[in-house]
C-alpha cells in the first residue's frame, strides 16, 4: 500500500484535464462567433437592392472563369439551357 497513489491526486488530475478542455472549447466558440460575425457582415455589406426586370428587359450577361482558366460569358435568353455552379475556393 505504500506504492499506491493517493486518490485525491487522481481526482485533481481529472479535474485539471476537464478544466483545460472547457477552456479550449470556450476559446473555440469565441473564435467561431467572431468568424460568423465577419461572414454575416461580408454578406450584408455587398448585397444591394433587388430590382425586378420588366418582361421586355434583357437579363444582364454573366461572366466567369471556367475550370481551364478561360473566360466564359453567358447571354440570356439563350437557345441552350445552362446550369451555373457558383462557388468560391475561399469558403
Amino acid at each position: 500500500m505504500i506504492n499506491e497513489k493517493p486518490p485525491f491526486l487522481k481526482t485533481h488530475l481529472w479535474s485539471l484535464v476537464l478544466i483545460i478542455l472547457v477552456v479550449v472549447m470556450g476559446i473555440e466558440i469565441l473564435l467561431l462567433v467572431q468568424e460568423n460575425q465577419k461572414l454575416r457582415s461580408a454578406l450584408t455589406a455587398r448585397r444591394g437592392p433587388f430590382t425586378i426586370l420588366n418582361p421586355e428587359e434583357k437579363v444582364p450577361p454573366l461572366w466567369g472563369i471556367d475550370q481551364k482558366g478561360q473566360e466564359v460569358k453567358g447571354e440570356y435568353p439563350s437557345a441552350e439551357q445552362t446550369v451555373l455552379f457558383w462557388f468560391s475556393a475561399a469558403c
